[in-house]
């Protein structure tokens, strides 16, 4: 499908049962859930996105905010005319379907798995990083120092940030600085939190503060886990899908 002139690519699995909409995270694709939909036992229509700029999906033509994101899943929803779906959402796809469901009654029950969308306080090295960046890059703006600018740079940013082209960059850098605490406070519908116990990436407190900002919400704690808890155990994010989330008469 087309969205704002960018093709999307889904890769749908089943024609049967109830939808589920997985969103992956930053530098990720669709396919890294495929283990956790092999162990599903129940029937279910799934929609495997790539989110642009990653997988089989082209980047966009410009930087794209959060809220672009979000409006491409309300189109997914709309173009394959679901009903009420789940979403299963991983790190930066977690702040997609946090922001997506606090907007939006389009969505009946939403997982998210090791997401982000909180922020920690700073120390004071972050901001001591922040500053030397900015100044250095003003520095060798001058024609003079232009030619060794890009090799200083570079050993700044996070290796998301350096591996992206630049337009994936600037989507970075728009994309995924919002605190969404009061985003989490207007979500009505239910919400589990599925969490790797050893995530250094989101912790564990994140998932306990979203909880208690959500309305209705549960916490699974995958032992030993860590950012990406539904590789894990697939298995067990498989049965906590069928039990949220059951397909009628399904035994």
């Amino acid at each position: 499908m087309k969205f704002k002139d960018t093709t999307i690519h889904i890769e749908r699995i089943g024609e049967e049962g109830r939808p589920i909409i997985f969103l992956h995270g930053w530098g990720q694709g669709g396919s890294t859930f495929l283990p956790v939909v092999r162990e599903l036992s129940q029937p279910y229509q799934v929609y495997l996105v790539d989110l642009p700029g990653f997988g089989k999906s082209d980047e966009p033509n410009e930087a794209f905010t959060l809220n672009d994101y979000v409006e491409l899943l309300e189109t997914i929803i709309a173009h394959y005319r679901l009903k009420n779906p789940l979403v299963v959402a991983h790190s930066f796809g977690g702040r997609v379907a946090i922001k997506h469901a606090s907007k939006y009654h389009s969505i009946s029950k939403l997982i998210l798995t090791n997401s982000a969308g909180l922020k920690d306080s700073r120390p004071l090295s972050y901001y001591i990083k922040v500053y030397t960046y900015k100044a250095l890059k003003w520095l060798f703006s001058f024609k003079l120092l232009r030619k060794y600018r890009k090799k200083v740079l570079s050993r700044f940013g996070s290796p998301d940030y350096k591996n992206a082209s630049p337009i994936m960059r600037q989507t970075l850098v728009q994309a995924v600085n919002e605190d969404l605490s009061d985003d989490l406070k207007q979500i009505v519908i239910p919400v589990l939190l599925f969490w790797g116990e050893r995530d250094e990436i989101t912790p564990l407190h994140h998932a306990k503060r979203m909880k208690e900002l959500l309305h209705d919400s549960g916490l699974v704690v995958v032992k030993d886990g860590g950012h990406f808890a539904y590789l894990d155990d697939p298995y067990l994010l498989a049965m906590v899908i069928e039990a949220f989330y059951p397909v009628e008469g399904a035994k």
